[in-house]
């Protein structure tokens, strides 16, 4: 993916979710959500990537949210054991990126969810 398609995939990403309409697949920015899906078990790096720079723009809390319970569950879901160490690195050094955490909903992996609690208080 070029620089271009990634700035515009976090661009239409901050886009869907910042009005306080319902977002749904017909939202022009709606493919941004795709792309998460289509990239989430074969490239993580990619959504890694995007969600890092979702948090870096400051997003509404709604954002934040959605984030969490979307991109974020689900990377950790299919890959937390290979990103939990820079999750929680991110965590402690970065509020923003943190306080997302507080949105996740439990995940099945209790020893990942164990570490992600406590990512949460760190800081």
């Amino acid at each position: 993916m070029n620089k271009t398609d990634f700035d515009n995939w976090v661009e239409a990403y901050i886009d869907l979710f910042d009005n306080n309409d319902a977002p749904d697949e017909h939202h022009p920015s709606y493919w941004a959500v795709e792309q998460f899906v289509d990239l989430e078990a074969d490239n993580p790096e990619d959504c890694w990537a995007a969600i890092l720079s979702i948090v870096a723009k400051e997003p509404s809390p709604r954002i934040l949210a959605n984030l969490a319970l979307g991109p974020m569950e689900e990377l950790l879901e299919l890959h937390g054991k290979d990103y939990i160490d820079r999750i929680e690195s991110e965590a402690a050094r970065n509020p923003d990126f943190r306080n997302m955490l507080h949105s996740l909903w439990e995940i099945t992996n209790e020893d990942i969810w164990g570490r992600i609690l406590r990512a949460r208080l760190d800081g």
